[in-house]
């Protein structure tokens, strides 16, 4: 295989591998929790490491919550 061919073989592998594995959480707000910002999650058993958020919606009503979109970081990139 030539390495034009490699490379866009393992540029779509890892374009479909990216949204394995996603999540939406609802938190306790916090302003530094914005798209684009990466986060480690712990205590998710096998979904426990770093994610990337993708979308944040942040509201105020009887409290502050932070309802965020996040996806895991790929391992090697």
């Amino acid at each position: 295989m030539s390495d034009r061919a490699t490379t866009k073989a393992k540029n779509a592998l890892r374009k479909a591998n990216k949204e394995e594995t996603v999540g939406d959480l609802e938190l306790i707000g916090d302003p530094r929790l914005v798209a684009g910002v990466t986060t480690d999650f712990t205590g998710f058993g096998s979904f426990d490491g770093k994610y990337i958020i993708s979308k944040a919606t942040h509201k105020v009503t009887a409290g502050y919550t932070v309802g965020i979109e996040a996806r895991k970081c790929l391992n090697g990139y």
